[in-house]
This record gives C-alpha cells, sequence and structure tokens, in this order.
C-alpha cells in the first residue's frame, strides 16, 4: 500500500469521501452529499488524490473547493488556509469592487468602511453596493 495512512492527507481524504458518500454518522453529509457534491471517480482511490494534490503546504491548509457548487475533482480543489476558506464560503456575499469580484467583508475592508455598516446599508437601507462602499460613513457619536 502508499504507507500514508496516518498523514494529514490520508485523513482528508477520507473526510472528503465520508462528507460526499453516505457514511453511517457521518454528520456533514446533509450539507454535502445530499445537495450533490461528489468525489470524482480519480479520488476514490487515496494515491490519485495524493499525485493530484500533493501535499499540504502547511498543517494551516486544508481542501477546499474553488467553486463550491461543484464536486471534489483535481480542478476544482486546492490546498486553502484559514483565510482562504472564510473567503470561499456559500453563506459569503460576493461583490463587484475595483473590478474585482471579492466578498463584501474585503470589499469593505477595502474601502475603510466597516463590514456591519456596509452590509445594512445594502440589506437594510436597499443601497446600491457602489454607494454602500463609497459614501463616507459618519463618526460615531460620543455618548
Amino acid at each position: 500500500t502508499h504507507g500514508m495512512n496516518d498523514s494529514p492527507e490520508y485523513t482528508c481524504w477520507q473526510g472528503m469521501k465520508a462528507r460526499c458518500l453516505e457514511v453511517e454518522g457521518e454528520p456533514n453529509y446533509p450539507h454535502y452529499g445530499a445537495h450533490g457534491i461528489t468525489v470524482c471517480e480519480r479520488w476514490m482511490r487515496f494515491e490519485n488524490f495524493y499525485a493530484d494534490m500533493g501535499p499540504r503546504p502547511t498543517p494551516d491548509h486544508s481542501i477546499d473547493r474553488i467553486d463550491n457548487l461543484l464536486g471534489y475533482c483535481p480542478e476544482n480543489c486546492r490546498w486553502a488556509d484559514d483565510h482562504q476558506q472564510c473567503r470561499n464560503r456559500r453563506s459569503n456575499i460576493n461583490v463587484e469592487y475595483n473590478g474585482q469580484t471579492m466578498c463584501l467583508k474585503d470589499a469593505s475592508a477595502l474601502a475603510g468602511i466597516s463590514y456591519y455598516t456596509v452590509r445594512a446599508r445594502i440589506q437594510r437601507h436597499g443601497w446600491s453596493v457602489e454607494q454602500a462602499l463609497t459614501v463616507p460613513a459618519r463618526p460615531m457619536r460620543k455618548r
């Protein structure tokens, strides 16, 4: 065999398969396999997964699907750190800012306006993304 049963890459591979295949007791299956997220046939063998992904760059990296609507396969996966993982969630609000698509949190940081202010302007007050990111925020009132 490959001799990597105790490696972090092997553990990652097992977890990926468990999330996507109906493995008894897998708590994440409803969020992955039940939503149609699959593992490509090639990656059903660990040796192929490892040949395509290679070693984890650091202990802070985990497998990430570039397009969250697609499954696990060589063209849709990468090793990503926590920052990248957080910026690639279904729950993120992605916007166009300065000619680039990015999550609202990054756009608000670039604009120098609180994320919570920008989000409230868009969701509660109906502002356009452009307005929410370009109109300066009022300074906080002292009480």
